[in-house]
């Protein structure tokens, strides 16, 4: 969850929305400016990974994607890690996020956002979904989907994968039918 408000404020969301569970304590890293601190909190947080959650500030983010080395253990470790929070972080640095993630899990990766600060990152994925709220249309129109309700994208995750499955189960058949004509003939 990649979100621009405070470290309380974002405890709050991740627990409202299930992304902290009950028995999941939150590690941490707030902040900090030195990197080799930075990395000392990462290799704690590397033993803790299946007990907590793991909540950065944008100043650590910062200093994070400015060291080559630091930003790949950082989506090495994080990558495995079953929630991830960044709080007080820039639209640029959601968009560099994305990027990351992308770079580090090699996946297609969907974005989801409702303000004109997710823009960057909804243009950097490769699913953009937005949602028309209180904050205004700018992710709507930048995204590839635009939702009205939040609830409303499983529904559209679950009517795109249904569509996908036809398209791929149709294409399967047309090229099984095309080699038994070629090998008939």
């Amino acid at each position: 969850m990649l979100t621009g408000d405070k470290v309380e404020t974002a405890k709050c969301i991740a627990i409202s929305t299930g992304l902290k569970t009950r028995n999941e304590d939150i590690k941490i890293i707030a902040n900090e400016t030195e990197a080799y601190n930075i990395e000392r909190e990462i290799n704690d947080y590397e033993n803790l990974t299946s007990t907590h959650m793991l909540m950065i500030d944008g100043t650590t983010l910062g200093v994070i994607v400015a060291d080559e080395g630091l930003c790949q253990k950082f989506f090495d470790i994080t990558k495995n890690a079953k929630t991830v929070c960044v709080c007080r972080c820039s639209p640029t640095q959601k968009a560099v996020v994305a990027v990351k993630i992308k770079e580090a899990t090699n996946k297609v990766i969907a974005c989801i956002g409702d303000g004109g600060n997710d823009v960057a990152m909804i243009q950097k994925a490769d699913v953009g979904l937005g949602i028309v709220g209180k904050e205004g249309m700018q992710a709507s129109l930048a995204a590839d989907f635009s939702v009205i309700k939040f609830e409303d994208i499983k529904k559209l995750i679950i009517w795109h994968g249904r569509l996908s499955y036809k398209r791929s189960a149709s294409l399967s058949q047309f090229v099984v039918h095309r080699g038994m004509i070629i090998s008939f003939i």
